[in-house]
C-alpha cells in the first residue's frame, strides 16, 4: 500500500504542480490580456477625449453661427418693417403728389380760362371806349346819333361791369382753390 500511497503523493503532488502551473499560466495570460485591454482602453480613452475636445469645439462654433443666424433674422425682420413702413408712406405721398397735381392743373385751367375771359373784356371795353369816343366827336353834329350811341355805351359798360364781376368771381374762386 505504500506504493499505492507513494504513487498517489506523487500523482497529488503532479496534479497540485499541474494545477500551480496552470494557474500561473492563467495569471501570466490574464495579465497579457489585461496589458493589452490596459493599452487598447489608454488609446480608445486618450482619442474619446480628443473627440470630446472637438466636439465641445464644434459645439461652441454651432452656438455662434445660431447666434449669428438669430441675429440676422432680427436684421431682416426689422429691415422688412421698415421697408413695408417705406413703402406705405411711398404710395401716400406719391397719391398726394397726383391729387395735387390734379388741383394745381384745374387751378391753371380756371386761371388760363379768366385770363381768356378779362382779354375778351378789355377789348369790348377798349372798343366800347372807342365808340364812346367816336360818338362823342359825331355829339357836336346830330342829338339824334348821340342819344343812339350813349344807348349802346350804356350798353357795353353794363356788358364790362358783367365781365369784370365775372373776372372778380373767378379770381377769388382762383384764390379759394389755390390758398390764397
Amino acid at each position: 500500500m505504500s506504493f499505492i500511497q507513494k504513487n498517489a503523493n506523487v500523482f497529488l503532488l503532479f496534479l497540485v504542480v499541474l494545477s500551480a502551473l496552470s494557474m500561473v499560466g492563467v495569471a501570466m495570460y490574464a495579465q497579457i490580456r489585461l496589458g493589452v485591454i490596459n493599452k487598447d482602453y489608454e488609446a480608445k480613452s486618450t482619442k474619446l477625449q480628443q473627440v470630446e475636445g472637438q466636439l465641445a469645439d464644434q459645439e461652441k462654433v454651432l452656438d455662434s453661427v445660431k447666434k449669428e443666424i438669430n441675429v440676422t433674422k432680427s436684421r431682416e425682420t426689422e429691415l422688412s418693417k421698415k421697408y413695408t413702413d417705406t413703402d406705405v408712406a411711398k404710395k401716400k405721398t406719391e397719391q398726394e403728389l397726383k391729387e395735387e397735381k390734379k388741383a394745381k392743373d384745374l387751378a391753371e385751367d380756371k386761371l388760363d380760362t379768366a385770363l381768356v375771359d378779362l382779354d375778351a373784356s378789355n377789348r369790348a371795353r377798349a372798343g366800347a371806349e372807342l365808340a364812346a369816343q367816336s360818338a362823342q366827336s359825331a355829339l357836336v353834329g346830330c342829338e339824334s346819333d348821340r342819344k343812339t350811341l350813349q344807348s349802346a355805351f350804356n350798353s357795353c359798360q353794363s356788358t364790362k361791369s358783367n365781365y369784370e364781376g365775372q373776372l372778380s368771381a373767378c379770381k377769388s374762386q382762383l384764390s379759394s382753390c389755390c390758398g390764397g
